[in-house]
């Protein structure tokens, strides 16, 4: 069906409703039925001629030779928060892999043309993000793209890059390095909705942006005229219920006029990174009380060894250094990534509590 013209994302998704997620039973389907199902009549008649002669072969092979895979709205892969999204895409082709933690995420998105000013400010923002546990989504273009991927990288964190073409290609062609090392090194992934073969075409990449902003908690906007196609990104964030935060810019920079209309219109004033972090631990704990909230599983031995202390009752930081034996400056660092994790919560100034839904014995049993 995603390869069929006149098939796009809204019809796509209304089949897999119809069918009961059935899509074999929707390719088998009779031409009445999938009228029924949403199908106008041109996408029928396109789709009942493919239908008769599908040759996926050429299809399979440029996935394969990408080492790329397809993953589904059925699939246990596919991103929570993207699920939630009206107009999402039913179907993705993923080079490397989406996580869970993924779903704690930050757009990051600008002019391809940044200033210097720009430029570091999106290095210190996704630096920021990366040691405090959160992805960084961004489109792979040139200029912000390229350095909040890079810095998320650089600060040991995952990042995740959204294409507007098909996943057997790399655009634009200088960051095919990049590219890669997201994939190979196992820190994030390249992700695109549209079938191999597709070129990076203008119209593309509106419909990318809603997926740049379905994938993330937030939306950043770090520099942009009133032209640039990040206040499009910007958008589908407000329409998606996302935050939007803006980096304010000088009044006579052309590059900054698009950022600071938007903080004129409501838009989160951004001046320092724990500005997002907050706004990002509330979205957090809302996403987790929407959801049928799943056990929560520490990563590792030192953060088992923290809620142990504070499982039974609100304990103060000083304290926690104290029985753990850890210097305060890196509980207070842990502490705050496992806030954002979900893992604890604050009962008070400088207290903390393990958060209900934490599942010690998990871990445990894994070892």
């Amino acid at each position: 069906f995603n390869l069929v013209k006149g098939i796009g994302p809204s019809r796509l998704r209304a089949l897999w409703v119809y069918f009961d997620h059935n899509m074999e039973a929707a390719w088998n389907a009779d031409p009445q039925e999938l009228l029924s199902a949403g199908l106008g009549e041109q996408a029928l008649n396109t789709f009942l001629k493919f239908r008769k002669e599908p040759n996926l072969d050429p299809i399979f092979d440029k996935i394969q030779r990408a080492h790329a895979h397809i993953c589904t709205l059925d699939d246990d892969e596919y991103p929570t928060l993207l699920r939630e999204v009206p107009d999402g895409p039913p179907l993705l082709y993923i080079r490397g892999r989406i996580f869970p933690e993924d779903d704690l995420a930050l757009a990051m998105v600008g002019t391809r043309k940044a200033s210097t000013y720009g430029l570091e400010i999106a290095r210190r923002i996704a630096t920021a993000m990366a040691h405090a546990g959160v992805t960084v989504i961004s489109g792979l273009a040139r200029g912000l793209d390229t350095v909040s991927h890079e810095s998320a990288l650089a600060a040991g964190g995952r990042t995740i890059a959204v294409m507007g073409n098909g996943i057997d290609q790399l655009y634009p062609s200088e960051n095919r390095a990049l590219a890669t090392k997201i994939v190979e090194e196992g820190l994030g992934a390249i992700v695109t909705e549209y079938p191999p073969g597709t070129p990076p075409l203008a119209e593309n990449f509106p419909a990318r942006n809603r997926i740049i902003s379905g994938l993330s908690l937030g939306v950043l906007i770090v520099e942009a005229p009133k032209s640039s196609g990040a206040l499009l990104t910007a958008q589908a964030a407000l329409d998606q219920g996302r935050e939007v935060f803006a980096i304010p810019g000088n009044i006579t920079s052309p590059n900054s006029e698009g950022t600071n209309s938007l903080i004129q219109d409501g838009a989160k004033l951004v001046m320092r990174p724990e500005d997002i972090l907050e706004e990002l631990k509330m979205s957090r704990y809302t996403l987790q009380t929407k959801q049928a909230v799943k056990s929560i599983v520490p990563d590792s031995p030192e953060e088992v060894r923290l809620l142990e202390i504070i499982a039974l009752e609100p304990v103060h930081l000083d304290d926690i250094s104290i029985q753990s034996g850890l210097p305060i400056h890196q509980v207070a660092s842990m502490m705050t990534v496992m806030e954002l994790k979900g893992l604890v919560q604050t009962v008070g100034a400088m207290m903390f509590q393990m958060s209900p839904n934490v599942d010690l014995d998990s871990f445990n049993d894994s070892l």
